[in-house]
C-alpha cells in the first residue's frame, strides 16, 4: 500500500575526511514538501545536531593513501559512542578535502 506523506523525519550522519583531521556528525534532519511548489520536491526544514563524534588525526599509509580500515575503526567507534549503528541511520554525505582528494583512494573511500 502507497502512502503519500508530505512530512518526513530522518537520522543523517555527516563525515569529514580532511588534510589533518576527519570527524563525523549525527543530526535530526525534518523534510517537508512546499504546498507552494509546483513539484513534489521535498526541502530540509529543520536540521538539529544529536551527536558529534570525536575529532581524529586522519590516518595514513605512507604519504600517498588513507589508511581506511583505520579510518573505519575510528568513525565504528563514534556510531558505537552515539548509539547508533549503520541500520539507524537513514542518510549523510561524505566530504573529502584539501590534500586527502589527492590520496590514490580517496574516491574509493567516498
Amino acid at each position: 500500500m502507497y502512502v503519500k506523506t508530505s512530512r518526513r523525519e530522518l537520522t543523517s550522519v555527516g563525515v569529514d575526511i580532511g588534510t589533518s583531521t576527519s570527524h563525523l556528525v549525527f543530526s535530526r534532519i525534518v523534510l517537508e514538501k512546499n504546498p507552494k511548489s509546483l513539484t513534489e520536491k521535498f526541502e530540509v526544514t529543520h536540521r538539529k545536531v544529536i551527536h558529534e563524534g570525536s575529532i581524529h588525526l586522519t590516518p595514513l599509509v605512507g604519504l600517498n593513501k588513507i589508511d581506511f580500515e583505520a579510518l573505519r575503526t575510528l568513525f565504528l567507534q563514534d556510531y558505537s559512542r552515539a548509539g547508533y549503528d549503520l541500520s539507524n541511520v537513514d542518510t549523510g554525505a561524505v566530504i573529502i578535502t584539501g590534500e586527502t582528494t589527492k590520496k590514490e583512494n580517496a574516491q574509493m573511500i567516498v
